[in-house]
C-alpha cells in the first residue's frame, strides 16, 4: 500500500491536461474572452492598415514602401499576440509562469546583446524605406 501513497512528479504536459480538465466555467469563459480579445486586436490592426493603404495610388513607390513595412508590423503583431495570449491562458490555468518568464527574459537579453548591430541596421533600414529616395540628378 505504501507505493500507492507516494507522490509521483507530474510532467508539465500531464499537469496542463489535468488543469484543463478541472477548469471551471468561469475559467473557460476567461480563456474564450482572452482569445476573442486577441483576435479583435489583430483585426483592428489589419483594418487600420487596409484603411490607410486604400487612399494611396496603386503603383506608387510610397505604397510599396508602406506595404513592406506593414507586412513586418503585422508579423510582429501576430507573434506578440500569440505570446501574450498563451501566457494569459497559462495564467488562467494556474500554471506558475515565473520560471518561464525568467528564462524568456534571459534569452531576450542575450539575443539583444548578440544581435545589437543587426537590430541597429534593421531599424535604420526601416526608417530609410519611409524616407524620400535620392534619384539621379538630385545632387
Amino acid at each position: 500500500m505504501e507505493h500507492l501513497t507516494k507522490s509521483v512528479p507530474i510532467s508539465l504536459p500531464q499537469e496542463i491536461v489535468t488543469r484543463v480538465l478541472s477548469l471551471t466555467l468561469l475559467g473557460f469563459f476567461q480563456v474564450i474572452f482572452i482569445v476573442l480579445g486577441a483576435v479583435f486586436i489583430y483585426f483592428c490592426v489589419v483594418f487600420y492598415y487596409k484603411r490607410y493603404i486604400k487612399g494611396l495610388p496603386k503603383n506608387s513607390e510610397e505604397r510599396r514602401n508602406i506595404e513592406t513595412s506593414m507586412r513586418l508590423v503585422l508579423t510582429f503583431t501576430k507573434v506578440g499576440i500569440i505570446v501574450v495570449t498563451t501566457l494569459l491562458i497559462l495564467q488562467v490555468l494556474r500554471i506558475n509562469l515565473t520560471p518561464i518568464l525568467g528564462f524568456l527574459s534571459l534569452l531576450i537579453v542575450g539575443l539583444v546583446f548578440a544581435l545589437q548591430d543587426t537590430f541597429k541596421n534593421f531599424v535604420s533600414g526601416l526608417l530609410g524605406l519611409n524616407q524620400l529616395k535620392i534619384r539621379i540628378g538630385d545632387i
